[in-house]
């Protein structure tokens, strides 16, 4: 089995994310892959985040899908308002537009293709990627703000509202990442019991700290703390069953084995962080390939 895979693709930072679609659908077309992945982060706004699903309605192969953080930011403060908050475009929302557009949302159940489990989840973090070096200078309270002195903010903080059914009250991030942590355990657990051997394993936020680049610099790694939570990784390596692992969210290519799990990413990312301008060359690297046999 071929499997292409994405992340980050941001089309909504600048007209350059969103004409990389068009390469993307190019090299696609010409891996012809029997499985292609995005591993979140497309879109803030809802409408925009569909129209980018649409634009790949002439890949014909299975296409699955993971949310990232900001795909499930809320798309206006009218819409918390109204009761449309993180977690009703999480469960409601977005699936609705993947099944819309022929992508299986993951995130919910697993699915199985051709004897080969693909289980996944947005994820959360829960502080413990953060740089511990720092842990005499940065408190708990200080991550939990998403605010590092006056100009550094991590914009969850403004647009990420996880609110609890019965509470009302606003979630913790620690609660979130518990939650979607769950929620691959499950996935993961029903594919063993229906006796998959080989399982993939999707995440839009880091589960390794191994694929976490920390360069003892302030303020780059205060937002180490915001890139995925350690329990993921636990979860990953507790089943024997998984094989590769697909993630996004940090912005910065990795391949590397950990344990016996080979963990990968393959982001977009933002036009200032390209090493690679030519849009065609850039489809070219970002869009990777792995094979199961």
């Amino acid at each position: 089995m071929k499997i292409a895979f994405i992340s980050d693709l941001h089309v909504d930072i600048s007209p350059e994310n969103l004409k990389l679609v068009d390469f993307l659908i190019e090299r696609l077309q010409s891996l012809k892959p029997d499985v292609f992945i995005i591993a979140g982060d497309i879109a803030a706004k809802t409408q925009l985040f569909e129209k980018t699903l649409t634009m790949f309605s002439e890949i014909s192969c299975n296409k699955f899908l993971v949310p990232g953080n900001h795909d499930i930011w809320i798309d206006s403060p009218a819409s918390l308002e109204e009761g449309i908050h993180s977690g009703t475009k999480y469960y409601e929302l977005l699936p609705q537009v993947c099944e819309r557009n022929g992508f299986a949302y993951l995130g919910l159940e697993p699915h199985v293709i051709d004897g080969i489990g693909f289980a996944g989840t947005l994820g959360w973090y829960d502080y413990t990627m953060r740089n511990k070096k720092y842990d005499n200078s940065i408190s708990m309270e200080t991550y939990h703000n998403k605010q590092y002195k006056e100009k550094h903010i991590w914009n969850d903080l403004n647009f990420a509202h996880w609110i609890d059914t019965y509470s009302k009250n606003r979630k913790s991030d620690e609660e979130v990442a518990q939650e979607m942590e769950a929620s691959l355990k499950q996935q993961i657990q029903s594919l063993n019991e229906k006796g998959i051997k080989n399982i993939v394993s999707i995440t839009h936020h880091v589960p390794f700290r191994e694929m976490v680049l920390y360069q003892n610099v302030l303020p780059w790694d205060f937002f180490s703390a915001f890139m995925g939570s350690e329990g993921l990784g636990r979860i990953i390596l507790e089943e024997s069953a998984v094989s590769h692992v697909i993630c996004g969210h940090s912005h910065i290519k990795s391949h590397l084995n950990i344990g016996k799990v080979r963990a990968m990413k393959s982001p977009v990312g933002y036009p200032r962080e390209w090493i690679i301008k030519d849009l065609h060359k850039l489809a070219e690297d970002t869009l990777d390939c792995f094979e199961i046999k």
